[in-house]
């Protein structure tokens, strides 16, 4: 229920969202899907942690400032 929550949240930014932005998030909302019909292992913090610094420097570089109209 979650996972389809989510993908309802995430579906009518598609639009408007860069393509690297829809991919990330389809892709991530897949993972978490199977890992929770699978009951798989979750990613590690490491990778958390990259996935997060990589989507923040996506969403810098285009903008080149942080403030309320990247946010």
């Amino acid at each position: 229920m979650l996972v389809a929550g989510a993908t309802l949240a995430v579906a009518p930014h598609t639009l408007w969202l860069p393509f690297w932005a829809d991919f990330a998030a389809a892709a991530l909302l897949v993972w978490r899907a199977i890992v929770s019909i699978r009951a798989g292992v979750l990613p590690r913090r490491w990778l958390l942690i990259l996935l997060t610094f990589s989507g923040a420097i996506g969403v810098f570089f285009p903008i080149a400032h942080l403030g309320r109209d990247p946010g």
